[in-house]
């Protein structure tokens, strides 16, 4: 159900991650997207939209996909918004629901009758996964919450926390 979700997020995550464009935007492009954190969020949100419309095998309204790219940049702030073992907690997560969803799909598209059982057992499993996945996802933005906190004192600024900094303390 969630798979192209996840895979828009998955592009997205890896190409930020990867930096793969960084290099070949204009001079001028490139230090505003160095020094400007919102327009590097802005890009992100056209990013991220663009992404799930392509993604999107149904013709969605577009201001349901517009819904959707906030819900996913909401998610993917929180999620490099955490200490790095709830990260990794979360990708292992994301990554074994992503697999099992292909995995039903590909049952789904065979014979259904034969596979029935499997495939509620599948459904259960991930129920559960959705359900363990938003148990780091917590734990881990809520630490590095604090840790920023600690870290930054009186100089700690929401919008600055969220939207990221230039520069890591």
């Amino acid at each position: 159900m969630y798979e192209l979700t996840i895979a828009g997020l998955f592009i997205v995550f890896f190409s930020i991650s990867d930096n793969y464009v960084g290099e070949v935007i204009g001079c001028k492009t490139r230090k505003l997207f160095m020094n400007n954190m919102y327009f590097k969020h802005i890009s992100l949100l056209f990013f991220i939209y663009f992404a799930v419309d392509l993604t999107n095998e149904e013709n969605k309204h577009p201001l349901i996909t517009i819904r959707n790219t906030f819900i996913l940049w909401s998610f993917y702030i929180i999620f490099i918004r955490m200490e790095t073992v709830y990260l990794g907690i979360c990708i292992s997560l994301l990554v074994a629901y992503y697999i099992l969803e292909k995995y039903k799909t590909y049952l789904l598209h065979h014979d259904k009758s034969e596979y029935d059982q499997k495939i509620d057992s599948l459904n259960q499993i991930s129920d559960y996964i959705v359900i363990i996945f938003f148990i780091p996802l917590v734990i881990g933005f809520y630490k590095y919450y604090k840790e920023e906190r600690k870290i930054y004192k009186d100089s700690f600024n929401l919008v600055k926390f969220i939207l990221g900094h230039k520069k890591c303390k």
